[in-house]
This record gives structure tokens, sequence and C-alpha cells, in this order.
């Protein structure tokens, strides 16, 4: 059979695929848990420690308190948004940077995939990741914070998954034009982990002078961590529906970009 005839009669790949892109999100899956040490149990440990040293050094625990909350129960939402928001950008971006410096991204852009599937796969690795690590830092907080609830359970989810597949898609992005692991460590060290702690996870913004209360409003881990804390008390700092309509926005946009950089091959044919 010549080469156009077969070119006729073949069946035309889809636009989308879930096959596809579920096979390359339980690959991604199965590349997380082959390194559990370093993926789960290493962030779990470090929340851990970080709510025992605060229930150490405040020997009133919950008797101390922040805008009417009691102190651990304030921080406990904080510490479990970082959680989500920092795997969830380190699977996706620490996994493309990783299959790029050892040559196995090749074989997946020998495969059918389009930027849709790839961008999807990935990202919702990234927030399973991340979703995971939220829901065992929260377990691992229970015994030094007993009486946490949640007021709004409904707000959480939102905030649980949209969190997560926020900081994936930008994982995502920051993989894409990373080369290497010293590119990449820039991003995580000098932005995300000082926005994480600068976003109001330890204290109160209110307490802080007026230019960096506005300051703050800029910096989206900020919503991130004030909504969640919202679904667990009730208490906020902004307007949620603000918070939710922004970070629903910035979902469409990274989702644009990653598959825009996808799709011109930035840093993947090279």
């Amino acid at each position: 059979m010549n080469l156009n005839k077969f070119l006729t009669q073949r069946k035309a790949l889809p636009i989308f695929s879930w096959r596809i892109c579920y096979a390359m999100f339980t690959t991604e899956l199965k590349m997380m848990m082959s390194f559990l040490s370093f993926t789960v149990i290493a962030p779990i440990i470090t929340s851990t420690l970080m709510i025992m040293v605060f229930k150490l050094i405040l020997p009133e625990g919950l008797n101390y308190s922040l805008n009417g909350i009691p102190f651990l129960i304030f921080i406990t939402p904080g510490l479990v948004m970082m959680n989500i928001t920092q795997n969830a950008f380190s699977q996706p971006a620490f996994s493309l940077v990783g299959r790029r410096m050892f040559g196995s991204l090749n074989e997946i852009l020998l495969t059918p995939i389009n930027a849709m599937e790839f961008t999807l796969a990935q990202t919702a690795s990234g927030v399973t990741r991340g979703i995971i690590l939220g829901v065992i830092t929260f377990i691992a907080c229970l015994p030094f914070v007993p009486s946490i609830s949640i007021a709004s359970p409904l707000t959480a989810i939102f905030y649980i998954i949209f969190s997560a597949s926020l900081m994936a898609l930008l994982g995502l992005i920051c993989g894409i034009i990373s080369p290497s692991w010293e590119k990449l460590s820039i991003y995580t060290e000098y932005i995300l982990i000082p926005l994480s702690f600068l976003s109001g996870t330890f204290y109160a913004i209110d307490h802080l002078p007026a230019f960096f209360q506005k300051l703050t409003l800029f910096n989206p881990f900020f919503y991130l961590i004030d909504g969640l804390r919202y679904s667990f008390t009730g208490n906020h700092e902004a307007s949620i529906w603000y918070g939710i309509l922004y970070i629903i926005a910035l979902n469409i946009i990274l989702f644009i970009i990653a598959c825009q950089l996808i799709i011109r091959g930035v840093n993947l044919r090279n």
C-alpha cells in the first residue's frame, strides 16, 4: 500500500484522548510513588515539626489568638495550604526537568500526545500529590489542634482543588522554561517559598503597616490561604468571592500559557 493511500484510509487521531491523558497521569503517579520518602514523607515531617514547635513555644497554646481565632487553629490552614501548593508545584516542575536531564522527555515527545493532554496529565499529577499531602498534613496536625473543624466543606474542596491546580500549572510552566535544576531552584527558593511565608500563614495582615497590607493583596498565595482559613474558621481578611474569581482566572490564564509553550516546543525540542 502506498503512503498516500494509507494516510487517506487510516483513522485520524482524536483532538483529545482521555486514554492518552490517563496513561501519562498514571506514569507520573508511579514516578511519585517511587520516591515516596522525598515526595510524601519529608513534607509531612516538616509540617508536623512546625506545629510541634509552635505548640512548645506557646505554653498557653490555644489561649493565644489572632483575630479571635486560637493561634494553632489560625496557622493550621496555612500549613495545610503551604504543603498543597509547594507539592503541587514540585510534581510537574521536577518531573519535567528530571525527564529533560535524563533524556526520557524525548520518549514522550515521540508519542501522539497533544498540548492539552500533556498539560492536563501533568496538572492532574500535581493536584493529586498536593491533595494527598494536604489531607495527611491536616490529619498529622489533629493531635496538636484537636478542636479544629471545617466550617464550610464545599469552600474547602474548592480552594484545595483549584489552589493545587493553579500551582501545578505554575510548576509545569517553570519546568518547561527551566533547562536545569539550578534554573528551577531560582523559582522555588526566591519566589515560591518567600511568597508562601509572606502570605499571612503565621500572622494576620491587619497587624502589618498599611503599605505592607496593600502589598500583600498582590500576593496570590494570600488568597489561597485566606480562603482555606475561611473554610475552616469562618473568618477571612479579604473578599471570598473576589478570591474565588481571582483563582479561577489565574487557572485559565496559566493553562493557556502552558499549552502555548508546549505547542511552540519551548525548551522541549532543543
